[in-house]
């Protein structure tokens, strides 16, 4: 991540291409807390102080909590995560935004007791001025089927098209209306 908020892979990089993704991926949630002024709330463990003994996140703990949060949600073992860092992980969205704990449809406990209330997909999403962008979306909209709801909670990487479809309509719906494609608390 630059100074002036981008992400660039450095061209001499003797990563993979998909190294190279994991890279971007994990600074552009980095650069999305940074632009929002977000600290993720989680104790750094001495193990993971010692992993950046030496980096420039040594001396920045706030850089320390958003790049152990970032690498969780990319996948990244190396930070070695508690469970209540993943936890707080999984109330991020991919461009460093926080979740609402709400969602459309209140909280829904998944198979393994942890509480989702967006489950968001990327999806092609008509905009408004008629052009189409990928976007990450919410799954878990009003309209679902309590099968649907079933198949979210339980089947995460084997979402229907009836629920893409019904993800999509909302949010483009949205979009219209001027709204965020996420529920807003306080909505």
């Amino acid at each position: 991540m630059t100074e002036d908020n981008k992400v660039i892979i450095n061209p001499y990089s003797k990563l993979s291409d998909k190294e190279k993704q994991k890279v971007i991926e994990n600074e552009t949630i980095r650069l999305g807390f940074k632009t929002n002024n977000i600290v993720p709330n989680i104790e750094v463990t001495k193990e993971q102080r010692e992993f950046f003994k030496g980096t420039p996140y040594e001396s920045n703990e706030d850089a320390m909590k958003q790049t152990i949060v970032a690498r969780i949600m990319t996948g990244d073992p190396s930070v070695n995560a508690t469970e209540d860092q993943m936890a707080e992980a999984s109330m991020y969205r991919r461009d460093g935004s926080k979740k609402s704990a709400q969602g459309f449809l209140g909280p829904i406990l998944d198979n393994q007791g942890r509480t989702m209330s967006e489950f968001s997909i990327g999806l092609p999403i008509k905009q408004p001025d008629g052009t189409e962008k990928e976007m990450e979306v919410p799954s878990l909209v009003p309209g679902l089927t309590e099968e649907e709801i079933n198949i979210l909670r339980t089947d995460p990487k084997n979402i229907p098209v009836s629920i893409r479809i019904k993800a999509a309509r909302h949010a483009e719906q949205r979009l219209r209306e001027g709204k965020s494609v996420f529920y807003v608390d306080g909505e």
